[in-house]
């Protein structure tokens, strides 16, 4: 098993795949999402610039910013990581960097998504991006 195949399974991501089926839903901080019908939860909390996320063991705090030059959305910067709580010096933490933006020409609701899950010493350990769109139907995924 690989480190990434590893690290999906301790954060319960979803497995590798080139394109996925995903049903996000949203019920105060928890975000629920399907991938590939694989379910994943993950608790945010945003003060200010701050968001933190927490799925698993793994809780990341991201310094939030506007994405400028006209662009609509934000970028998230990762700034700390904890695994079961304990702090993970910089040196040796996961960045899961990404940003989330409005496409200037957009013919449906929703926005552009992408992540980049890297790591200082073994480099990439995931990349994911897609649209993201916004629906009327609030899909059950309890």
């Amino acid at each position: 098993m690989g480190l990434a195949n590893l690290l999906a399974t301790i954060g319960r991501l979803p497995r590798a795949a080139e394109s996925a089926e995903v049903i996000v839903s949203t019920k105060q901080n928890a975000w629920r999402r399907l991938f590939n019908g694989r379910p994943m939860t993950s608790q945010w909390v945003v003060r200010n610039t701050i968001a933190c996320e927490e799925f698993g063991p793994f809780r990341f705090a991201f310094h939030l910013k506007p994405l400028g030059d006209n662009r609509v959305g934000f970028a998230h910067v990762t700034q700390r990581m904890w695994f079961f709580g304990i702090p993970i010096p910089r040196w040796c933490m996961l960045y899961a960097d990404g940003d989330s933006e409005v496409p200037s020409n957009a013919t449906k609701k929703g926005w552009n998504v992408r992540v980049h899950v890297k790591h200082p010493w073994f480099g990439t350990i995931v990349t994911y991006e897609g649209f993201l769109a916004v629906s009327s139907a609030t899909p059950s995924l309890e």
